[in-house]
């Protein structure tokens, strides 16, 4: 098995991936944007266009960005390493100080903006990685298919939990109204709520997100310094995954339309297993077509997106939150899920239109740039500390 080469150059594939997952997140996390914790409610009787939207999500939206976005994370984590330690610095105390930051904007972004927040979840992950960074393609593929079984197991778990103790909500239900009510009352409240939810995510992290998210980051690196991930899968490989997305997205498809109600506590299941394969056959494709290399000015766009998808990740956060909660909560009332998609597409035209303009004038996002700032300081301290060390 030939393992990657990489000699510190930014890899332009996992800039225009980065961007194409962090747009196509904003599909799935739209409808929460409004209420979080409730998400889309649906119309009684069901809209037809939300049905056709559902099968459209289960064949070709769950899961996908997020598996993506998961791969790329641990594959960045270990280039990081890499460059850290070409400049014989200490990577592992230097990584850690990089995730500390992560979670701070992870929690400043889940009490202040919205809780769905991901970053913390990705920091704890980080923070688990780097001991791991050094293993084997092998061994990192053993143990990452392994805590993607147990995370799969514990999402089951969960989601009959829920089916078991929860009533169907739709938009007359009291529920929604008491949630909304909620939602136009005073912000201070919100914080509490939101504040609570960051420490629930922290508490509950090694059950509930270690194993799905570590197993898929995993996986991805693994995969990676096999050098897979950057020269494509074989033919029989290619086919094993599709064969696998299209049988786990069909029993999505079938429960989507026979069974709503259930389909919505399997979805994340469901989409969690045709997610990382359909994710994979992505990634295979960018990689071997070379769609990265086009000069044309969306994938331009994409990969000037992708340099800077912290940054953009927070301000669809913003943008979307300002709009359903702050200038036109009303939206939530009335909304479908065609509408949700359709303010995702818009907000994805702005994304791009405004990467590429800010990417040509100045190097970096600002949050890529402040949380650089911020690790320098890190950085700084252990070249003096060697420097010392030298000279003693």
């Amino acid at each position: 098995m030939s393992q990657v080469k990489w000699n510190g150059e930014r890899l332009a594939y996992l800039d225009f991936i980065r961007g194409f997952a962090v747009l196509g997140l904003l599909f799935m996390n739209i409808p929460h944007m409004g209420l979080f914790e409730l998400g889309y409610v649906r119309f009684e009787p069901a809209l037809v266009s939300d049905t056709v939207l559902d099968g459209i999500k289960a064949v070709l939206l769950d899961g996908r960005f997020r598996s993506l976005f998961c791969l790329l994370f641990g594959i960045g984590l270990y280039l990081q390493s890499l460059s850290y330690r070409k400049r014989d610095l200490d990577h592992a105390s230097i990584l850690k100080t990089r995730m500390l930051w992560l979670l701070l904007f992870g929690l400043i972004h889940c009490v202040f903006i919205w809780p769905g927040d991901i970053l913390i979840m990705y920091a704890l992950c980080g923070l688990f990685l780097i001991s791991r960074l050094n293993w084997s393609s092998d061994r990192l593929l053993q143990r990452g298919k392994l805590f993607f079984v147990i995370g799969l197991v514990l999402m089951f778990l969960e989601a009959m939990l829920y089916w078991y103790t929860e009533d169907i909500i739709t938009r007359d239900s009291a529920t929604f109204s008491q949630a909304y009510d909620a939602l136009l009352g005073p912000y201070r409240e919100r914080l509490v709520i939101q504040a609570f939810v960051a420490l629930v995510y922290i508490l509950t992290f090694p059950i509930l997100s270690l194993f799905y998210l570590g197993g898929v980051m995993l996986i991805g690196l693994g995969l990676f310094k096999s050098g897979k991930l950057s020269d494509g899968f074989t033919k029989q490989e290619v086919t094993g995954l599709a064969i696998v997305t299209a049988l786990v997205s069909g029993v999505h498809l079938a429960m989507a339309i026979v069974s709503p109600a259930l389909n919505h506590y399997l979805a994340m299941l469901f989409g969690s297993v045709s997610g990382l394969t359909m994710a994979l056959l992505i990634w295979h494709w960018i990689v071997t077509s070379r769609l990265f290399t086009s000069t044309q000015a969306w994938s331009t766009a994409l990969k000037r997106v992708g340099g800077m998808a912290l940054s953009f990740y927070i301000f669809q956060s913003v943008i979307a939150t300002l709009l359903l909660q702050v200038f036109y909560p009303e939206w939530i009332l009335t909304f479908t899920q065609l509408d949700y998609f359709v303010m995702a597409l818009v907000c994805i035209a702005l994304q791009l239109v405004l990467g590429f303009v800010y990417k040509g004038i100045f190097k970096q996002g600002p949050l890529e740039y402040m949380w650089r700032k911020l690790v320098e300081r890190k950085v700084n301290a252990i070249v003096r500390q060697n420097g010392a060390s030298t000279a003693g």
